[in-house]
């Protein structure tokens, strides 16, 4: 980083203290407000999950690390409980100024962009691990039916919907990706966290503007009798991660 850069950071850093068990930031709290980094100690992310304790889904960060750069990026709570998890010093930056120093540091914005783009393959890997476990144990066979796999319905909006309210919806849902549809109900398009992280975050997108602007447009889509190979063999034909289950 260029010296007035890192000038700027020195001057806006506070240094806060947490003990043991203390909680440093949590979906409750609303919109992420602060950037910390980790100057001593060690913090625990737990995400909750109704059938077994908050450590289940455990990782930690130790000194040098830092969060929750997704959440300030997307405007919204983390999703996960960022708790000390001995006595913790962090440096913490405003959401103004971790704003106002993306626009003006190429490297702070790169590395925060990278930043999201590995956790983001991070969470990919884990799902494609899962299914493959699922697959070798005979839970999914690719020969069933795509209408076998569906677990909920799809979470979609319209397209002239802001692309603020498609994140909240994504948040609240904790899900991905949205699908784009007509009144109809008709896809015409797709966000996920990767459109987030390339046509919004790092273009200073407004989100108030549609979500039709920077969604992928004309997704994949199979229909639901068609079996699990064929929409494996599509995804990565095309190199996409999504594919739409639509009924003609």
């Amino acid at each position: 980083m260029a010296r007035s850069h890192l000038e700027f950071l020195a001057t806006r850093l506070q240094l806060g203290f947490y003990t043991k068990d203390d909680v440093i930031t949590e979906p409750a709290r609303g919109a992420a407000d602060h950037f910390y980094i980790i100057k001593q100690g060690r913090v625990r992310g737990e995400t909750k999950d109704e059938t077994g304790p908050a450590e289940d889904g455990a990782w930690e960060l130790v000194a040098g690390e830092c969060f929750p750069i997704g959440a300030l990026l997307a405007r919204r709570p983390v999703h996960t409980v960022h708790r000390a998890v001995a006595d913790t010093f962090c440096f913490e930056l405003g959401r103004e100024d971790f704003d106002e120093l993306l626009a003006l540091s190429p490297v702070f914005h790169d590395f925060c962009t990278r930043r999201l783009a590995n956790l983001l393959d991070q969470a990919l890997a884990g799902v494609q691990a899962s299914l493959a476990t699922q697959a070798s144990s005979g839970e999914t066979s690719l020969a069933a039916p795509l209408s076998s796999l569906i677990r909920r319905e799809p979470v979609a909006c319209l397209a002239h919907t802001p692309i603020g309210d498609a994140l909240r919806t994504m948040n609240a849902e904790r899900v991905g990706s949205i699908v784009i549809t007509d009144a109809e109900r008709k896809p015409l398009g797709l966000f996920t966290l990767h459109d987030l992280l390339g046509r919004v975050a790092t273009s200073g997108v407004s989100l108030e503007l549609p979500i039709e602007q920077v969604m992928t447009r004309r997704p994949l889509s199979l229909p639901p009798q068609a079996p699990a190979h064929e929409a494996a063999a599509l995804m990565a034909r095309m190199g996409f991660g999504h594919v739409c289950v639509v009924e003609n």
